[in-house]
């Protein structure tokens, strides 16, 4: 081999093993910093938040699918329970 061809070797794999090192971290990281997070929120808040976005998703999902029958062209005007 030539000395051109060892040294793009090298410079391949010393890149791709600071690539892979550098992506270790970042999943690691982002484990641990979510493994924290769980740990130290209180149950309350979280209980909290998911009743009060229980609301807003059916009216979301409803405005996305009326946007997509209607190609952007309908409005929805009023959203009322049926008994």
């Amino acid at each position: 081999m030539s000395e051109e061809f060892q040294l793009a070797l090298s410079l391949l794999l010393i890149g791709m093993i600071t690539v892979f090192v550098i992506l270790t971290l970042v999943v690691a990281g982002g484990r641990l910093l979510v493994t924290v997070s769980n740990r130290f929120i209180r149950a309350e808040e979280t209980e909290v938040a998911s009743s009060a976005e229980d609301e807003e998703i059916p009216v979301a999902i409803i405005s996305a699918v009326v946007l997509h029958i209607t190609q952007g062209k309908g409005r929805i005007s009023g959203i009322r329970k049926m008994d």
